[in-house]
């Protein structure tokens, strides 16, 4: 589980809502926590206060970073 700390939700909308979401979480509706494009991707919620889940999703990150180098 991801910690959100605020009621920001995005929804997804459109047709380019199903490129560039990563995720779709369900509470209290639907929305998008994680998107991406191209070399961009943006989370909505705080890795680095998410425990082993948020520290695992950083070491994601820095691993497709270093492939990409």
């Amino acid at each position: 589980p991801f910690y959100f700390v605020h009621s920001y939700a995005p929804r997804p909308v459109g047709p380019a809502a199903d490129e560039l979401a990563l995720a779709v979480t369900e509470h209290g509706g639907t929305f998008v926590p994680a998107v991406a494009r191209g070399r961009i991707a943006g989370v909505q919620f705080h890795p680095e206060r998410s425990g082993a889940d948020g520290l695992r999703l950083l070491a994601n990150f820095v691993e497709l970073v270093g492939r990409a180098a």
